[in-house]
């Protein structure tokens, strides 16, 4: 679903209505921080870097194609049930995980350029709450439950 097609439904359905048709939290995937590689592959850039294009939005749910029930893979690969084609990112760069709760836990997968939680390197699992940013090498992302993505596309 694209972000002008979930604008227009959350313009035609209130804030429960959305919710409960979107069960799940939502990564905006801002742009890529343009950068700069040193000798000692040392990826450097600020979020004031970012290009331009309009953003990106994936639900974080199975896709169908990984065969790890338990898990949500992101990274390059087109089996991971969320890609991003960004050489930055590893073909297998995290894991989303809930758990009994349906609190969401960020795992990297020794992905080499690393993933970043609110500007915190991720070294082991890290729960996750509505508005961390969060940096997959140079992939720049925001994690939302339905209710803040709601709210972001009523003032879009």
């Amino acid at each position: 679903m694209t972000i002008d097609q979930l604008q227009e439904q959350a313009a035609a359905v209130s804030r429960g209505q959305f919710v409960a048709e979107h069960p799940y939290p939502f990564l905006l995937v801002h742009g890529v921080v343009a950068a700069s590689v040193l000798p000692f592959s040392t990826t450097v850039g600020s979020l004031s870097d970012m290009d331009r294009a309009p953003p990106e939005i994936f639900a974080v749910q199975k896709s169908g194609t990984n065969p790890y029930s338990a898990r949500i893979s992101l990274g390059r690969a087109r089996n991971c049930d969320i890609v991003l084609r960004d050489a930055s990112t590893s073909k297998l760069h995290a894991h989303f995980v809930f758990d009994d709760k349906g609190q969401v836990q960020l795992v990297d997968q020794g992905s080499r350029n690393g993933t970043t939680v609110n500007g915190r390197r991720v070294s082991a699992p890290v729960f996750l709450a509505s508005s961390d940013k969060i940096v997959f090498g140079s992939v720049v992302a925001e994690f939302l439950n339905a209710q803040a993505l709601y709210q972001m596309l009523v003032e879009f």
